[in-house]
Order: C-alpha cells, then structure tokens, then sequence
C-alpha cells in the first residue's frame, strides 16, 4: 500500500510537471503574439514548439493550423495540448484509471 502511494505521488508529480511545460508554453506563445502582432502564426507555433522540445525532449509536439488578428481591444487565446496520451508509471496498474491529457491554455488582452 505505501508502495501505491509513493508511485502515485510519483504519477502526479510527473502529470504536474507535463502541465507546467504545456502551460510554460502557451504563455510564451500568447506573449509572443500580444507582443508583435505581425508574427506569423507557423513561426509562432515553431516557437511554441521548440520551447516545448528545450524543456522536456521526450514530449513530441504537433501543431494544427491557426490564424488570429491582435488588435486592440481583443484578445488572444493559445492552446497547447500533449499529442501522445499520458502513461501512468506505477498507477497504470489500476484498472479503471483514466488518461488524463495535459493541456495549457493562456488568454491575454492585446494591447
């Protein structure tokens, strides 16, 4: 039993950290785009990306495509969402468990 909960302290730690570097990076990507409205949205999305590989290579990023317009008064919102699903190191073993997909998402206000 203390096995089981030290491996599920484990788990979300390891889930908790995947979310942190999503979230990292669609912070980074909203500020990037509030910041200079005429970046183009596939540089963008390889920003996004390339900070994603820096801080965690086993995380393989896809990107689908988007367009925005940051004007003022509107606002942008980025989405960064794990493409592969997430697998439980030792509370894989539970049956029933679900798989729960990490995903990071920022609004900003342009300005």
């Amino acid at each position: 039993m203390l096995l089981m909960l030290i491996g599920g302290v484990i788990d979300f730690g390891n889930l908790y950290y995947n979310q942190l570097i999503l979230s990292n990076a669609a912070r980074d990507g909203v500020r990037l785009i509030a910041s200079n409205s005429t970046a183009s949205p596939a540089w963008t999305q390889a920003y996004i990306q390339q900070r994603i590989t820096n801080s965690a290579s086993p995380i393989v990023v896809s990107s689908a495509a988007t367009s925005w317009t940051c004007t003022s008064g509107s606002s942008v919102t980025v989405t960064v969402t794990r493409s592969t699903a997430f697998k439980w190191t030792v509370l894989g073993m539970v049956p029933g468990l679900p798989t729960p997909t990490p995903t990071g998402k920022v609004q900003i206000a342009c300005s």
